[in-house]
């Protein structure tokens, strides 16, 4: 019969720093991946129901860690224009793949919601100008967050094509689609370099 493998992997991480107040999370998945980050979070003041207050005060607590944090988003293209569709499968190693790889370089999960995954890790940091035994009490860390989107495709061409006479559907046309995988990385700035041991 099958034997259920023990995981080696913690199921409670303690942080140092107050990762609720650090934690990147996306409310729902932005529409475009390829907007200026910064423009892409912040909306013009809206009055209205208790909960797009609250969604407001999510974006704009983003929108505030987006300016604190160093962060880089990667586009991945997996597939592009009208060649062979990718299987899905081979899509969901890839997204397997890539979070096997940050849980083998010491990330922890933090959150998920819609698909979208935050992985966190937090390193040591020597503070620049002080030795290794100054002062064991004053532990100066990093947080560290990975942002796994899900897989994201986008059309360049209308998928029909109008009659001009009579303005009506004629035939439908081939859809330029791309497959596109999207990651982040996010770092709290620091004075300092990672102190490894």
């Amino acid at each position: 019969g099958a034997q259920s493998a023990l995981s080696d992997r913690p199921c409670l991480v303690v942080l140092h720093k107050p990762l609720e107040k650090l934690l990147i999370r996306y409310e729902k998945l932005p529409s475009d991946y390829r907007a200026p980050f910064i423009l892409n979070l912040e909306h013009p003041p809206v009055s209205g129901p208790l909960t797009m207050v609250a969604n407001r005060t999510a974006s704009s607590t983003l929108a505030s860690l987006s300016r604190y944090f160093y962060h880089q988003r990667w586009i991945w293209s997996v597939q592009s224009g009208l060649a062979p569709a990718v299987p899905i499968t081979a899509v969901a190693q890839l997204l397997s793949t890539l979070t096997e790889v940050r849980l083998s370089e010491g990330f922890h999960f933090a959150s998920s919601g819609d698909g979208i995954i935050n992985m966190v890790l937090e390193l040591p940091i020597q503070m620049d100008g002080s030795s290794e035994s100054s002062s064991g009490r004053d532990k100066h860390t990093c947080v560290v967050q990975y942002i796994l989107f899900p897989p994201h495709s986008t059309s360049t061409k209308d998928s029909f094509s109008t009659d001009d006479d009579n303005d009506t559907e004629v035939e439908a046309i081939e859809v330029d689609t791309e497959l596109n995988l999207v990651t982040e990385c996010w770092v709290e700035p620091q004075s300092g370099h990672v102190h490894s041991t």
